[in-house]
């Protein structure tokens, strides 16, 4: 009777593990081209913002580092232009 319960205890919990090892698989994403966009442009004010402290602590090697990476995202981007001058 042991073994019995003892099986049937595992099999009880081998289940369990494979529906919560399903269901947290199961993720739904979405990929827009709109949140592509803005995911860009923060990276890009993000690069600009690092660049301008680094030019405020006298570190100009760095900031051009981060305003070349902002260029990279959008070598059209007005505010990537401004910590040049």
């Amino acid at each position: 009777m042991t073994y019995r319960s003892t099986s049937s205890r595992f099999s009880v919990v081998a289940a369990l593990t494979l529906v919560a090892l399903l269901v947290a698989g199961c993720v739904t994403t979405t990929d827009s081209r709109f949140s592509r966009e803005a995911d860009r442009q923060e990276a890009i004010a993000d690069y600009v913002q690092l660049a301008t402290a680094y030019i405020g602590q006298g570190n100009l090697e760095r900031a051009r580092h981060h305003l070349e990476r902002a260029l990279d995202l959008d070598s059209d981007s007005a505010g990537a232009w401004p910590p040049w001058a």
